[in-house]
């Protein structure tokens, strides 16, 4: 088995590796590892460049070393993927380059390697090779603690200690979102709805607003839009207006029984107000078309340009909403516009879901 050493980074103080000395090797043996290594095992390629890094039979080399490490980490293997990480970082046979380090700790991570978690926690943390982020560092140290990484004990209780709770709540739906998108980690939905469990035990309305999603999509947990409904007024009540959205959603599609248009547009309407772009784009559709509102196309057509500054998509529906509308009528909607962006959530509309 591969173990971990501690490494002395320059403000965290802390950093993962998985050289180890090991057990002294036979030429026999090592003749043995070449043989499979140039085959293309990469166990054996692993363990060559354990041999070459600590000196066991071969000559101790960092550019033999790294060599074989690349050469296993290109097949996959986190263990590796992380040693080439290392040795970037430190400039071991190789130009230092903290840059192309973080790279290699993430193709680690993505593989299940709790050291490269680990390591981009620190990088995170000390802004090293990548920009300083105090909450995507913890959310990297929880990632390690998971994993059963030791260090990562202390790092999460010191990375906790020093940010504020809306910064843990960033570190716990980038978990989830990690989970959900399988980009940065393995997709695992229940995974994905335990971290949004845990933010929703902090009072954070966007961790509701995700979980419902997964209700409603049946990731993860079986598909429950009683659930959804639960989460998304969680949300609402929060005063967030990603949940009103999703309420609006839900009696838009009749999911929580019979499609009510009024009640949709009453809750696109009250997200919109508090700068949802979604329930902006959704209320001038209802406007355009009368649906559960009165018809209006100066409403319709100001909604949907507000809406536009944050959904492509929107634009395209704007454009057809213009195309048949008279002069009058466009500029009594800009007018509209222009009085609507003085509300300093409406100035700045952003998507909420």
């Amino acid at each position: 088995m591969v173990a971990v050493f501690v490494l002395l980074l320059s403000t965290f103080g802390i950093g993962q590796h998985a050289g180890n000395a090991g057990p002294q090797q036979t030429s026999t043996e090592t003749e043995v590892l070449l043989d499979k290594a140039q085959a293309g095992n990469a166990d054996a390629q692993l363990s060559l460049g354990e041999a070459y890094e600590n000196g066991k039979v071969v000559a101790q080399n960092d550019a033999e070393a790294l060599r074989w490490y690349k050469s296993a980490a290109e097949q996959g293997n986190g263990e590796a993927q992380l040693d080439v990480g290392v040795f970037y970082w430190l400039g071991r046979g190789v130009t230092q380059d903290k840059q192309v380090a973080v790279q290699w700790y993430r193709k680690a991570a993505k593989a299940g390697n709790a050291g490269g978690m680990f390591n981009l926690g620190v990088a995170y943390y000390n802004g090293e090779g990548v920009n300083d982020d105090p909450s995507e560092a913890l959310a990297w140290f929880l990632l390690a603690q998971d994993k059963g990484n030791k260090a990562a004990v202390g790092a999460v209780q010191r990375s906790e200690g020093s940010l504020k709770p809306s910064e843990i709540n960033d570190a716990y739906l980038s978990i989830g979102q990690k989970y959900e998108t399988g980009r940065e980690i393995d997709q695992d939905f229940s995974a994905a709805a335990a971290w949004y469990r845990r933010g929703t035990d902090r009072k954070d309305p966007r961790a509701a607003v995700k979980l419902a999603n997964l209700y409603a999509t049946g990731s993860g947990t079986p598909q429950d839009f009683q659930q959804t409904l639960h989460w998304c007024e969680v949300a609402a009540n929060l005063q967030y207006p990603g949940g009103m959205y999703c309420l609006g959603r839900l009696e838009l599609e009749g999911r929580i029984g019979s499609k009510n248009s009024t009640e949709a547009a009453h809750w696109f309407e009250k997200g919109a107000w508090l700068g949802d772009a979604s329930s902006c784009q959704e209320l001038g559709r209802m406007y355009w078309t009368g649906d559960g509102v009165s018809q209006d196309k100066v409403s319709a057509y100001a909604w949907t340009l507000l809406a536009s500054t944050a959904i492509p998509d929107a634009k395209k529906d704007a454009e057809t909403y213009r195309a048949s509308m008279t002069e009058k009528e466009i500029k009594k909607a800009e007018a509209k516009v222009a009085a609507y962006l003085k509300t300093a959530r409406l100035n700045n509309l952003r998507i909420h879901h």
